[in-house]
């Protein structure tokens, strides 16, 4: 069985050792006597053998995490029902066994994850459409070719992630942070990345047409082939301070609008040109 209380080895080692300590400083004072040495090296040997088995007891705990966070992973990937789904994660969560999983592949659109663990884990090629992640940490996690349109991830951790050719169009990024992100090949259209920490983050090839990008920080942020939101392509002379200043009022629905009427148009013409 595991426990969802999971102790921190390093404190409670930490802990013996100090009592070690002082209980050697009291024993070796000058009153020190042949019984206080005797005392002392039997309270050493004692508390060496419950550092000993308290290690092979984490150890055997980690195990059995590693056994069960493997267990979930095989269901969550057979099951197609959205309820089961849930019910899975939510136990993964409980007990903190989505950091470091192996979820390459797998469908979790529409799920809850909001302040969720998911540090250093695969998620190649995942399909999250409309999933909610807010507040969730996904620092050094593998993103690369997900699907994550419609998404909500405000607020979430996103540092030195690969999100190489990932999907995220039409998704709330509000507050992300992507210091040194790969976003390389990314499309976030019409993604609301207001407030976003985008600096040292490498955007080349990326797309950012239609997005939000007011108060982001682009410091040291690679954008060199990068669509910018008004469709037009980044050079190194734009000042992305002064760009995202200047189309913070830029209505983004109606040149949407309008690009479409005008896409329409340009199709009946041709149309109505080859007859």
């Amino acid at each position: 069985m595991i426990s969802s209380n999971r102790r921190n080895p390093y404190f409670t080692i930490g802990s013996m050792i100090i009592i070690t300590e002082i209980v050697s400083w009291v024993l070796l004072q000058p009153t020190t006597n042949f019984s206080n040495i005797a005392i002392l090296s039997f309270f050493l040997v004692l508390n060496t053998l419950l550092v000993l088995f308290y290690m092979w007891q984490v150890r055997s705990e980690r195990t059995t995490l590693h056994h069960a966070a493997n267990n979930y992973i095989n269901r969550l990937k057979s099951v197609s029902n959205l309820e089961a789904k849930q019910q899975i994660v939510d136990n993964m969560l409980a007990f903190d066994l989505l950091a470091k999983a192996d979820l390459s592949g797998t469908e979790l659109s529409s799920i809850q994850l909001s302040k969720a663990n998911l540090s250093h884990s695969d998620l190649t090629a995942s399909k999250q459409v409309g999933i909610r992640l807010s507040q969730a940490n996904f620092r050094k996690s593998n993103l690369s070719y997900a699907n994550l349109n419609y998404a909500t991830m405000d607020g979430s951790n996103f540092s030195k992630a690969n999100l190489y050719g990932a999907v995220i169009d039409k998704s709330d990024l509000r507050g992300c942070d992507f210091t040194e992100a790969d976003l390389r090949g990314a499309s976030l259209q019409d993604s609301d990345l207001s407030g976003a920490n985008m600096s040292g983050a490498c955007l080349r090839y990326s797309n950012l047409q239609y997005a939000n990008l007011y108060g982001a920080d682009f410091k040291d942020a690679d954008l060199s082939h990068c669509v910018m939101p008004d469709g037009s392509m980044w050079s190194s002379d734009t000042n992305m301070s002064k760009f995202i200043e200047e189309t913070n009022e830029v209505n983004w629905i109606d040149i949407r609008m309008t690009n479409s009427v005008y896409s329409m148009f340009k199709k009946h013409l041709l149309r109505d040109t080859l007859k």
